[in-house]
């Protein structure tokens, strides 16, 4: 058994028995949620690719793009400037010329709040001089804008111009993807004689020069981590069509597809070229291919980690190719997808494996915080054919591809997890930002108004005739995703000189929500529930921030606070031991130590004391956990003072990946649920790797809980497997249950180079939740000593009785891990950890093994 010399430091109160005692007839919490996911994030590599369409992260419906800002202004400007405070913005000389401007808020309320016009250009920013970009409007506003008010811009660019399709570096276009237009091809765009599924435009793919062709290249299932192609995160099995619709346009051209893996094994996908015969008329081309990739999921005896590897399928990129030569053909629904074994079940746009993957996690709640703060509620709204690609901040000037979801698809994805796994499900909804006019107001009635009403109407086309609010019991609206977050430039509203902290921010908080409330005829304050974010290291000012957001009238209060509850945010460990012992503590720590480093403790008991929301202003605020996981990402680099040390690669993995990190989650989950927490999400379903300030330039298998869903080896990480275990005991209520005697404790001297973690006596190396529905009963046992195994009896009502099921997560060693290391592939590794399933006939006591989490259900007489 491996030793823990850190236990010798800890002072331990260890009993010979426990007694666990149920109080069945005391609820301490009513309605506890089971732990969601975020599952906003969408690419077109790791486990990241989401969608049925694997060709869908690249707006296959090649519609018009647009972008939209909002800037806080800390300077004085003049009756027709305005002046951003970022001086990093790389936004070229007079982009901004002929875009849409309204000053939305004045500090001052000044004469110029409520102008809109045109933006006559723009300056350039020089972060020597620390100067941001100067806007020029090309009508005067009442009054000069000055340091305090905030402006939104956008910019439609329709139809796409060639420049952008094309990649001109010198608009600043990064282009359409890999493209190939070699002796005169050309990309442009089409936006008069579309299809009836075309949306607004279409791509023209023009080789009518002489010798020239015109085309480009997508890849997916793409990934290199420290020079190595980790793992195969969609395998390819069964059969697989390609369709697209296509005309015309010019001379006699020939298109030619090709589609395969850039695999060196011969079992790779790879689809026969495919060359239709067009015509001057849109239709519909398809083409099927049959691929049977093996992964070691697959059950292949010649494909098993650590045995016979003989047909295993490589990892590589899948490639997708079209090139026209000989004239000119317009482009438009290019779609790649598996149409064999589908589910019928699963009507949304997201893959069979990563719906099963929620439905087997137990989320409740499901997080959307995508790239959404540049929507309207008209774009959000819209068919997936017409929906454009909307960005905002500064990192996506003139794109003319990227990952983008409608607010109906994501709604259909919660309702088929709700479907399929019978249990509710909650939809988190980041509202935009950048919403202004009626907008508030028209996502609102998309998701509560009937279906006569005008974005009514648009849900019902959409295939959703009843309202959204008949279909789930809560739907919550954050506004915005971190947008105090100063990170995020051009759509967010920081702290700024000479304002309370969240002073733009709550403002503009309150002029989405105010609306919401008093204008929408429809509105349900027992289903719709309307949050606001904080930084929750940050709790100062948040008091005032609310108060703000409500608004002199109080109309436009939030429902709940939401904060982040990571954890081991600065790792510097004297050695993994005392890691381990850190984040094995910290879930405690968070919720019942006022010194807790991450400022959890601290912000519930602020926002939870609080009497302030509600559609009166007057409700006790409630809390919500917008996201939580590990944060093993930073360390003391060249700072280091012994016994204070920087991560090995193979400790950073072990740690943010180890096995450990699931009874972490776990903990946390639950501890949060007897907190009162209202709602958390887990972050979240997707990503592999995220770089770390460890030096030398670490990797952090952070912060995905899944390997891959219908990959080579279907692996989750622990943290998944603790979600997964909580989730199925977490029934109708929670109610209260103790150990009477023989609790083990221990005291936790704390560790400055663990993540200041603070010192805190009588720490319990043992937990116990309980659960009531009806007849049936369920309680979680949570041993974090990682020596030590406890035998508990009972005491007290409803103690276990009859069959017994057992559902346990023991695993060998807290360092174990379910994916490879970093630099090696993960395509042939096995799980090393998983959930165990057995039965008990009415136990006198259970014992449970060193860290672990153990799940025990029954039903009372």
């Amino acid at each position: 058994m491996r030793h823990f010399p850190w236990l010798l430091l800890l002072v331990s109160t260890i009993a010979g028995a426990q007694t666990l005692t149920f109080n069945d007839a005391s609820v301490l919490q009513a309605h506890p949620k089971r732990i969601g996911h975020n599952v906003g994030s969408l690419s077109y590599y790791d486990n990241s690719q989401v969608f049925k369409n694997l060709l869908g992260t690249g707006n296959p419906g090649f519609e018009p793009f647009s972008i939209r800002q909002i800037w806080p202004s800390g300077d004085e400007g003049t009756r027709t400037t305005f002046v951003s405070p970022d001086s990093y913005d790389p936004v070229a000389e007079d982009y901004w010329k002929g875009a849409e401007f309204s000053i939305v808020q004045s500090q001052r309320h000044g004469a110029e709040l409520g102008c809109s016009g045109t933006i006559a250009g723009n300056s350039r920013s020089d972060f020597r001089k620390g100067q941001g970009v100067t806007f020029t409007f090309a009508a005067p506003c009442a009054a000069a804008t000055a340091a305090g008010d905030v402006m939104i811009v956008s910019k439609v660019t329709d139809p796409t111009p060639e420049a952008v399709w094309e990649g001109d570096r010198s608009a600043g276009s990064n282009g359409l993807a890999a493209v190939q237009i070699p002796r005169g091809g050309k990309l442009t765009s089409l936006t008069t004689g579309l299809c009836a599924a075309c949306g607004t435009q279409s791509l023209v793919m023009d080789a009518t020069a002489p010798g020239s062709s015109s085309g480009f290249t997508l890849y997916y299932d793409n990934l290199q981590i420290a020079n190595t192609t980790p793992d195969i995160y969609v395998l390819h099995r069964g059969t697989y069509q390609l369709s697209f619709e296509a005309k015309i346009t010019a001379g006699s051209p020939q298109l030619r597809t090709s589609l395969e893996r850039l695999s060196t094994s011969s079992n790779r996908l790879r689809c026969a070229p495919f060359a239709p015969k067009l015509t001057g008329q849109w239709a519909e081309y398809t083409e099927n291919c049959e691929a049977a990739e093996v992964g070691i999921a697959t059950g292949d005896a010649n494909c098993v980690a650590g045995g016979k590897t003989t047909d295993c399928t490589a990892p590589g990129p899948g490639m997708f190719t079209v090139a026209v030569t000989g004239g000119a053909v317009a482009f438009d629904n290019l779609s790649f997808r598996k149409i064999s074994g589908q589910n019928p079940r699963n009507p949304s746009v997201f893959r069979d494996e990563v719906v099963d993957t929620l439905v087997r996690s137990g989320s409740q709640v499901l997080r959307f915080w995508g790239s959404q703060n540049g929507e309207t509620a008209w774009n959000w709204t819209q068919p997936d054919q017409a929906m454009g690609r909307a960005y905002s901040g500064t990192g996506f000037y003139n794109e003319g591809m990227g990952e983008g979801i409608s607010l109906n698809d994501f709604l259909v994805l919660c309702e088929t997890v709700q479907k399929i796994s019978g249990k509710p499900v909650v939809p988190y909804i980041e509202l935009p930002v950048t919403l202004e006019g009626d907008d508030p107001v028209n996502l609102t009635e998309f998701l509560d108004a009937p279906a006569v009403t005008k974005y009514g109407a648009r849900r019902a086309a959409l295939g959703q005739t009843q309202p959204w609010t008949s279909v789930f019991s809560e739907i919550d609206l954050s506004f915005c995703n971190e947008c105090w977050n100063f990170a995020f430039a051009g759509q967010n509203l920081p702290w700024r000189k000479n304002a309370t902290y969240y002073g733009d921010y709550s403002e503009r908080a309150h002029a989405i929500f105010q609306p919401i409330r008093t204008r929408d005829p429809y509105f349900p304050p027992d289903v719709i529930r309307l949050g606001i974010g904080f930084q929750t290291a940050t709790t100062f000012q948040a008091d005032l921030a609310i108060e703000n957001v409500c608004g002199p009238k109080k109309d436009g209060c939030p429902d709940y606070a939401e904060i982040n509850a990571y954890t081991s945010l600065g790792m510097s460990p004297p050695s993994m031991d005392a890691a381990w012992a850190s984040a094995l503590v910290e879930p405690y720590n968070n919720i019942y130590n006022p010194r807790s480093q991450t400022k959890v403790y601290q912000s519930l008991k602020d926002y939870q004391n609080l009497h302030a929301c509600g559609p009166k202003g007057t409700s006790r605020c409630e809390v919500a956990v917008y996201e939580e996981n590990n944060s093993t990402m930073q360390s003391c680099g060249t700072k280091c003072t012994p016994p204070a040390r920087n991560l090995t690669q193979d400790e950073e993995d072990e740690l943010t990946s180890g096995a450990g990190q699931g009874i972490v989650a776990a903990l946390e989950g639950l501890l949060n649920e007897r907190a009162g927490i209202l709602s958390q999400a887990f972050f979240t379903l997707t990503g592999v790797y995220n770089g770390t300030s460890n030096p030398p330039d670490l990797y952090a298998k952070l912060w995905g809980d899944v390997v891959d869903m219908g990959g080579a080896t279907e692996n989750v990480r622990p943290q998944f497997l603790g979600v997964e275990l909580v989730n199925h005991a977490i029934e109708g209520e929670m109610t209260d249950c103790d150990f009477t005697s023989g609790l083990p404790t221990y005291d936790y001297p704390g560790d400055p180079a663990d993540n200041d973690q603070p010192a805190m006596d009588h720490v319990p190396w043992l937990y116990a939740f309980c659960f009531r529905s009806g007849a049936e009963r369920s309680f979680v046992l949570i041993n974090t000593n990682p020596l030590t195994s406890y035998t508990v009896g009972f005491a007290g009502t409803a103690a276990p009785q009859g069959t017994v099921k057992v559902m346990q997560y023991a695993p060998g060693a807290l360092n174990l891990m379910n994916d490879s290391r970093t630099g090696s592939t993960t395509y042939l590794t096995a799980a090393t950890v998983a959930l165990t399933n057995s039965t008990l006939s009415s136990p006198a006591s259970v014992t449970v093994p060193p860290h672990s989490v153990t799940a025990y259900s029954f039903r009372a007489p």
